[in-house]
């Protein structure tokens, strides 16, 4: 029978600045000219949430909602 061991409390903190450290050099190993295509977008509609739906919807795409501390803005996603 296995026994767990517990996580030691900082694991988390430093898997996630082991994490970040690798992230930070891939991008700074990425070339200045490198095309970054990204499928969600801050759109600002105006007509409020059922018509941003709908510009979404027939453009397929999906309305992921109000941006947060922007009123005017939604979240699409591709």
């Amino acid at each position: 029978m296995r026994r767990s061991r517990a996580v030691p409390p900082g694991a988390a903190v430093a898997w996630r600045l082991v994490t970040a450290a690798v992230l930070a050099c891939y991008l700074a190993t990425m070339p200045a000219d490198a095309t970054v295509y990204l499928n969600q977008w801050a759109v600002e509609i105006d007509g409020g949430p059922g018509v941003a739906d709908a510009v979404a919807a027939e453009n397929g795409f999906r309305n992921l909602g109000q941006v947060r501390f922007i009123e005017s803005h939604t979240h699409t996603h591709m």
